[in-house]
C-alpha cells in the first residue's frame, strides 16, 4: 500500500496537479486504470506485469457487518486480573493513560478484574471489593485523561 500511496502522489498529483474534487477524481480513476491494468508491477508476485494481468479474479471479500460492537474485544478480556499500584496523587496507570482511584490509597497495590457483561473494572484491595468502575471511563480518551469517579 505504502508503495501505491508513493506511486499515485508522483505519478499522478504532482504531475497533473488536480484543483478541484472533480478533477481529484478523474486523474485518480485514469490512474487507477493505468496502474492496474497496464503499467508493470515489480511486485514479485506479479512478474513485471500489471495486477489485472496477474490476478484477473480476485476472491470476494466477505460482507461488512450492518452492526459494529466497538466493545467486542472486551468478551475476550471478562475476568482478565490487572495489576496496578496507586500512585501519590490516587491515580493508577492503564493502557498509558491515568485514573483517579483514591488517594488514600496512595502506594497500595491493588487489582482491577474486568467485568465485560456490566462493562465495567471491579477494584480489589487484596481479598476486598473496593468499588466498580464504568469502563466507558477507562477507554483511552484522545485529549488528556481520564477519571474513575
Amino acid at each position: 500500500m505504502e508503495r501505491y500511496n508513493k506511486t499515485y502522489k508522483t505519478e499522478c498529483l504532482e504531475i497533473y496537479r488536480p484543483a478541484t474534487l472533480e478533477e481529484v477524481k478523474s486523474v485518480t480513476e485514469a490512474f487507477q486504470k493505468h496502474y492496474n491494468e497496464e503499467r508493470p508491477h515489480q511486485g514479485r508476485s506479479c512478474r513485471n506485469q500489471p495486477p489485472a494481468v496477474t490476478y484477473p479474479i480476485l476472491p470476494k471479500r466477505p460482507a461488512l457487518p450492518e452492526i459494529v460492537d466497538p466493545d467486542r474485544w472486551l468478551d475476550e478480556l471478562d475476568g482478565r486480573w490487572y495489576p496496578r499500584r496507586v500512585k501519590r496523587d490516587g491515580c493508577i496507570q492503564v493502557d498509558g493513560t491515568s485514573y483517579y482511584i483514591k488517594q488514600a490509597l496512595a502506594a497500595h497495590r491493588i487489582m482491577l478484574r474486568l467485568n465485560a457483561t456490566t462493562r465495567c473494572f471491579e477494584v480489589f484491595l487484596g481479598e476486598s471489593f473496593i468499588r466498580v468502575r464504568a469502563h466507558q471511563r477507562l477507554v483511552r480518551r484522545a485529549h488528556g485523561s481520564g477519571s474513575l469517579h
